[in-house]
């Protein structure tokens, strides 16, 4: 067990500061899955004749499927959470001018113009198997982004742009800086998909990569 959340380096997340993924709920995961692969083993001709070996696979890989599942959860929330930072950042700029149709249509804009500047990188993306977590991680970066030039994306000389004006700016801004952003984190000098980690949720990305610092950490040495 030792060796295997070691290995799976699930103890970054263990180090990340409020986010309740302690040493002993992570080992608890990785026995729910090995309980339930270990049966099968343990039934009919294999009956008796699992060996120590076989017990260590199944936990290897028990904790590797834990780290990939994590991974795309802290992605998920964390993406949730940059939307809502976006909204958040719309009222800081406006107040109350912002008028309900792009309260109800933003995260559809948001959305629309995350998938379309993120397509350039599925192909890279595809080929790694935390896919779904980094395919979260492109709509976070474009939603930190764009929340960083709110001022941009939603001013008019009248104060607040239009719905309409809004919509098309945040495609359009996606579409040139944000993809920048994205390109800087997921394409190497050699057009290779460099190495990700998970961070914590409350990272910001920024054009250069994630802005954390050592208070989101449990313990020296954790940041990127």
């Amino acid at each position: 067990m030792d060796d295997a959340y070691k290995h799976s380096h699930l103890d970054r997340f263990a180090s990340f500061v409020g986010e309740n993924w302690t040493l002993e709920r992570l080992r608890v995961q990785i026995l729910e899955r090995v309980d339930s692969e270990i049966k099968p083993l343990q039934n009919g001709t294999n009956k008796g004749r699992v060996s120590m070996e076989d017990l260590r696979g199944v936990i290897d890989r028990s904790a590797d499927i834990i780290y990939q599942r994590l991974f795309e959860s802290s992605e998920l929330l964390a993406a949730n959470r940059s939307s809502t930072l976006f909204v958040q950042s719309l009222y800081q700029a406006h107040g109350d001018m912002v008028v309900g149709e792009v309260r109800e249509s933003v995260e559809r804009m948001l959305m629309r113009a995350a998938s379309n500047v993120g397509g350039e990188f599925n192909t890279l993306i595809q080929r790694d198997p935390r896919a779904y977590a980094l395919n979260y991680r492109k709509e976070r970066i474009v939603f930190d982004c764009l929340s960083e030039n709110i001022v941009k994306v939603s001013s008019s000389v009248q104060g607040v742009a239009t719905p309409a004006e809004i919509d098309k700016r945040i495609g359009d801004f996606a579409a040139n800086e944000c993809k920048d952003w994205l390109r800087h984190q997921f394409v190497s000098d050699d057009k290779k998909l460099p190495d990700q980690q998970p961070v914590p949720l409350r990272t910001v990305w920024t054009k250069t990569g994630p802005l954390d610092d050592p208070s989101m950490y449990s313990r020296p040495g954790g940041a990127l």
